[in-house]
């Protein structure tokens, strides 16, 4: 990898901006995170940073002045590394901790990390919002940052000026699982297919769709930001290289959210509200699927599906040389995960068995047929010639004798039915060879698909957002976005003994295509050296010191958690039992009940460590002393990942112990948190909120309820803390 050009802003940023009023500009601004080369000494000298409309023709451009260059304001401090601090002074800086991964991989530790304080030097007139509807409304800002009299960056969407409003109103939106090859395959329905589809599934379009609907929103003053949680694409690399093909799908969400390249073409304007992201599982992978394993999603039958050419030109060579590389590790090598699991017979015992076998079976056969032809020809032949007399009910003497006679005058006949007995015995077998190699295929390639690929993320990170574990305030509304990692089983786990990392594990739920496991509040991470929970402990603790706030009692504020893999969720067949189960109570919320019979798994695809504590966290204290009060406490926790919607309550149990532990219930609670009359700023939390997908359909595993995609969840916070929407919803 190149070493990307500096100086380079990298906060804010497309997926983590600041949302500001001209006052807070004027009077606060806010934090730039900045890299500079190594050797540069004071870094500032020369710079200047300028607000461009994000939009042409809404708003006007400003400059903005960073501070300390000159000994005024706020001097610039160096970020030297992403070690936790004790405590955190402020939520945004939460924003001072990027990874690992950007420092030592993507900057190979040349860079040094730099805060600016950026603010206006005299508070900006109206005429730098946009107008819509004859209103006022908040305005997109790119930001340039000059160096020298020259632009050396520009950023898009980094700055969100926004009209005061006590109110704070955002949708949350995940899986969106963008990629050109959706756009692509959509215009080669008619000339790939021999009988194009009715309606193909265009992922792509859904985002389309739902952008076009939140501008109307923004123009109508209704909605302040996107929380997008994940599977922003649907895999990273792109495999085409010719224009207008887009480097990899990184680009391609980049297009779709600011309206650029050829978006105008597709009739998409670009969004003009902020959308915060973070990654999902799909955000690490740099394969697809091979689409016949799930072609419904794509409005499809596998048949068809398998016309489509998923992997593309200048990258086939590249995954073939791979798929070879994994058949020698998985096949011949054998897996060790696999035979710790009730996977070894069928996978790795029995792939690496039938191979063998047919590789055995095909040579021996082959050898035989070269050495021994003639008398395979006489058996045959005498086969043939037997069911010929038993047929004719002739003694055993006479077969033998019409045999002898038949041989004497049609003895090429014979011969050539024989051999063309032989040649399609050889061909069964070869066609079964080729079969089971074919499936063998699909299966690697379904391996490679969930390997994670860290260099895909080079483009998220400088081009979308530096940070994986970031918060961020609007008026009394706290936002923690968390980042749940790659999928806990990789492809590369099935043979590199990856199951040392994998705890809790059931292999069932990571089959391809299945729920996978992911590898959220892993402590021990390569790509950021702090753990999750103890991140979340000081920014909980943070909000709980700043507005006295504890669970439990009235809201003063209220506290959003937002991540891709679910913390609670339910295999399709435990779900359809809860929802009998809470028909049978009368619509009311169902306790889920954990009995080794009878009872419910909730960890089904979710959080793969440490999930407990999380749990405590969203209660208001810790694992380790539950008695003791601790914490503000989590109003609500927004994931999605498993494509449908579903809704847990967490709560402490009747007449808790010393040493209780979390109930989990199910049942419809957006709906009753909005409909339900209560005071506005009761604690109803913490509730654990699935949204389905805003790209792929639901309805291959949630049934006809949830298949008009795109879905979204829009919530509103009201001035008195009341949550007046929070309920799913669909275009």
């Amino acid at each position: 990898m190149s070493l990307p050009a500096m100086p380079r802003i990298l906060g804010p940023n497309l997926g983590c901006p600041e949302i500001l009023s001209p006052e807070q500009l004027h009077d606060i601004g806010f934090e730039t995170l900045v890299a500079v080369g190594e050797s540069v000494g004071q870094p500032g000298v020369g710079w200047s940073l300028r607000a461009v409309p994000s939009f042409a023709g809404e708003g006007a451009t400003f400059d903005l002045q960073l501070e300390g260059r000159a000994g005024v304001g706020t001097p610039p401090a160096e970020i030297p590394d992403d070690a936790l601090p004790e405590a955190f002074a402020d939520v945004r800086h939460t924003r001072r901790l990027t990874s690992t991964t950007l420092r030592a991989e993507i900057f190979e530790r040349k860079a040094r990390f730099w805060v600016f304080r950026a603010r206006t030097p005299a508070l900006l007139p109206d005429d730098h919002f946009r107008r819509a509807h004859g209103q006022t409304r908040s305005t997109l800002y790119d930001l340039e940052l000059w160096n020298g009299g020259q632009c050396v960056q520009r950023v898009p969407h980094a700055l969100y000026l926004r009209v005061l409003s006590p109110r704070v109103r955002f949708v949350h939106l995940t899986d969106l699982h963008l990629a050109e090859r959706n756009d692509l395959w959509a215009c080669e329905q008619v000339s790939i297919l021999t009988r194009p589809p009715e309606a193909f599934i265009n992922f792509n379009d859904h985002t389309r769709r739902f952008i076009r609907w939140a501008n109307e929103q923004a123009d109508h003053g209704d909605l302040d930001f996107v929380l997008a949680l994940g599977d922003l694409v649907d895999f990273v690399e792109q495999g085409i290289t010719q224009p207008p093909a887009a480097p990899n799908n990184w680009q391609v969400f980049i297009e779709i959210l600011t309206g650029t390249g050829n978006e105008h073409e597709r009739h998409n304007p670009g969004l003009r509200v902020p959308v915060f992201t973070t990654t999902g599982n799909h955000d690490w992978r740099g394969n697809p699927y091979p689409p016949e394993m799930n072609a419904r999603i794509f409005g499809l039958q596998p048949s068809r599906a398998e016309q489509l050419d998923y992997i593309y030109r200048d990258s086939s060579e590249a995954v073939g040389k791979r798929i070879d590389e994994v058949h020698e590790q998985l096949v011949k090598k054998g897996s060790p995960i696999l035979a710790r699991s009730w996977w070894h017979s069928a996978v790795s015992f029995g792939l690496r068995g039938l191979t063998v076998f047919w590789d055995r079976l095909t040579s021996r056969l082959v050898a035989w047929a070269n050495s021994t032809l003639r008398y395979a020809f006489y058996a045959l032949a005498a086969l043939v010639m037997g069911g010929l007399g038993v047929k004719g009910y002739l003694p055993f003497d006479r077969q033998f004798g019409v045999l002898q006679g038949l041989w004497a005058q049609h003895p090429w006949s014979i011969s050539l039915t024989a051999i063309g007995l032989c040649i399609a015995l050889l061909a069964a077998i070869s066609l079964g060879r080729d079969w089971l190699g074919t499936k063998l295929r699909r299966l690697i390639e379904g391996l490679l698909a969930i390997e994670k690929s860290l260099p895909g993320l080079r483009d998220y990170f400088l081009l979308v957002n530096p940070y994986f574990n970031y918060a961020f305030r609007l008026e009394n509304s706290y936002f923690l976005v968390l980042d749940t990692g790659h999928d806990c089983l990789t492809g590369q786990s099935f043979w590199d003994e990856g199951g040392k990392k994998i705890a809790r594990l059931s292999v069932k739920d990571n089959i391809i295509g299945g729920s996978p496991d992911t590898m959220a509040f892993y402590p021990p991470n390569t790509y950021f050296p702090y753990s999750q929970i103890a991140w979340l402990e000081r920014v909980l603790d943070l909000i709980g010191r700043q507005h006295d706030q504890r669970a439990g009692e009235p809201r003063r504020c209220r506290v959003f958690v937002g991540l891709h893999s679910p913390p609670a969720n339910l295999a399709a067949k435990q779900r359809a039992q809860a929802d009998q189960a809470v028909q049978t109570n009368g619509g009311n919320p169902i306790l889920l009940p954990k009995k080794m019979f009878g009872g419910y798994n909730v960890r089904y695809g979710t959080i793969n460590h440490y999930l407990s504590q999380f749990y405590y966290l969203c209660l208001g204290v810790r694992e380790e002393n539950p008695p003791v009060e601790w914490g503000c406490g989590v109003d609500v926790a927004l994931a999605g990942h498993a494509h449908w919607r579903l809704e847990f309550k967490l709560a402490r149990p009747q007449a808790a112990p010393a040493d209780w532990r979390p109930a989990v219930y199910y049942g419809e609670f957006a709906r009753s948190v909005v409909h339900t009359p209560g005071a506005p700023d009761a604690w109803f939390g913490p509730l654990l909120l699935q949204t389905a997908a805003c790209g792929p359909p639901n309805w291959p595993k949630a049934g006809p309820d949830f298949h008009e995609s795109p879905y979204y969840r829009l919530i509103s916070v009201e001035p008195d803390m009341q949550v007046s929407a929070l309920e799913q919803q669909h275009l």
